[in-house]
């Protein structure tokens, strides 16, 4: 976060949040923001920018095809989420050159 804050960026939006990756079992953004900060998150809404999730946007779409589309969007994107973080976990188990393994 702190580098699109340093960037200029006063909101952000994202599609996946950490706890996505602390339940694929790739914690570190999490932990690092508990072992600098002793946080377990940062704040959505700050005074150095407002964060918000894509899927609670969608969600207040008006019920169609393009909202439809968004949501089948998001589950596909989602499926590559989980085979990359698949791969992860498989070369980490055989490299020791990734970080954080």
């Amino acid at each position: 976060m702190s580098a699109i804050v340093w960037s200029g960026f006063n909101k952000c939006v994202f599609l996946f949040p950490y706890e996505t990756t602390r339940d694929q079992g790739i914690p570190h953004d999490l932990d690092i923001m508990y072992e600098l900060w002793r946080v377990p998150r940062y704040q959505r809404r700050n005074r150095y920018c407002a964060t918000r999730d894509i899927a609670s946007l969608v969600a207040a779409l008006p019920p169609g095809p393009r909202r439809a589309a968004l949501e089948q969007r998001a589950k596909d994107l989602m499926r590559t989420y989980d085979t990359l973080a698949e791969t992860y976990h498989t070369c980490k188990s055989t490299e020791n050159d990734i970080a954080f393994a």
